[in-house]
């Protein structure tokens, strides 16, 4: 399968970029020409680890 990279796909670029900006850290995308796909999200160490988990696990309601 073809992968496609971010940029190939102005929508996916947008969310990527978005999500770069909300967690602070790289962020990598890879969608297959069935638009399936993967999210790759960087961490530096343990405690930058727990700080991107902590911002993925959070409810919308923590965030009030």
């Amino acid at each position: 399968e073809t992968q496609q990279t971010v940029s190939d796909v102005p929508e996916v670029r947008r969310l990527t970029d978005g999500l770069r900006r909300f967690l602070q850290t790289d962020v990598a995308v890879h969608v297959d020409s069935a638009g399936r796909g993967e999210v790759r999200i960087r961490f530096y160490s343990a405690d930058d680890f727990n700080r991107v988990f902590e911002l993925l696990t959070r409810s919308s309601n923590d965030a009030d």
